[in-house]
């Protein structure tokens, strides 16, 4: 699930293929594995490493709690 979860934050690729390559057959029981070990979906760890990366010459702001 490391590898998922680095994949999902550092690339653009689909949960098809990220499924595929760390040996599942489908992104549906990846996807489902995945929340069950990191208690979120494959979506939310995605949207949350977009939210984190600043666009260029500005600064990070910190996650609102």
């Amino acid at each position: 699930m490391d590898l998922t979860a680095l994949r999902l934050r550092d690339t653009d690729q689909t949960m098809e293929s990220i499924a595929s390559a760390v040996g599942y057959t489908s992104a549906r029981a990846c996807s489902r594995a995945f929340r069950r070990h990191r208690g979120l979906a494959p979506g939310a760890i995605r949207s949350r490493s977009r939210r984190s990366i600043p666009a260029r010459g500005v600064p990070a702001r910190p996650p609102s709690l």
